[in-house]
């Protein structure tokens, strides 16, 4: 194994024992060789039970990239049998840059890379193998560029969608004219089975116990 490059927890697989039916495909797809741009390296089943393969990618990246890019790139692909959410595309480079798009996750890396921005649903009536790899393909080469967030998308969430919400002062982004840093407590309010309520305080507005 590189040194360079991270080990998804699981196991190494025959294709022939892949159940996901994505997964499957992408496998033959990429063993045919009909595709010049990526290269089988192994069928694999997480341990979280999604099945997927590792790949290399031949990219488009010019002498001056914006991010770095290489031009060979190893990425994991992963399936869930459920089929209900996009698949997940990790790039196995231990060192790859803090870049636009990437999936918030609970670790930083793998990096995951957030290639759509249409609702699964839709993306699911027209996925092959090989939409799927040229989609991560451009991905990479705009990317590289640093052309791959447009001036009219949204900015990206810097916190985590999850069962968390935080409440913060209402003049918190209009109190002054400098960029100094403005220290807050953190109070639980509630905390349940499904949520939890967190209100951010100044601290002179904490009573102290």
């Amino acid at each position: 194994m590189d040194a360079n490059l991270i080990e998804i927890p699981g196991e190494r697989v025959a294709a022939t024992s892949l159940q996901v039916p994505k997964a499957r495909d992408l496998c033959a797809f990429l063993a045919s060789g009909v595709y010049p741009y990526g290269k089988l390296e192994s069928p694999f089943r997480s341990s979280d039970g999604r099945e997927g393969v590792t790949a290399t990618l031949s990219l488009e990246v010019g002498q001056e990239p914006v991010h770095d890019v290489h031009q060979v790139e190893q990425v994991a692909l992963l399936f869930s049998s459920a089929d209900d959410w996009y698949p997940e595309v990790l790039s196995l480079r231990a060192d790859f840059p803090q870049v636009p798009h990437l999936n918030l996750r609970e670790h930083e890396y793998p990096r995951s890379l957030c290639i759509y921005g249409e609702p699964y649903s839709a993306v699911r009536l027209t996925w092959t193998p090989a939409r799927f790899l040229e989609r991560i393909r451009m991905w990479f080469r705009d990317t590289a560029r640093g052309a791959l967030h447009r001036d009219d998308q949204p900015l990206e969430p810097i916190l985590m969608p999850g069962p968390r919400h935080l409440v913060v002062p209402a003049d918190i982004f209009s109190r002054g004219n400098d960029d100094a840093p403005e220290k807050l407590w953190i109070v639980p309010r509630y905390s349940g089975p499904a949520s939890e309520l967190l209100i951010a305080r100044r601290t002179d507005k904490v009573t102290r116990q």
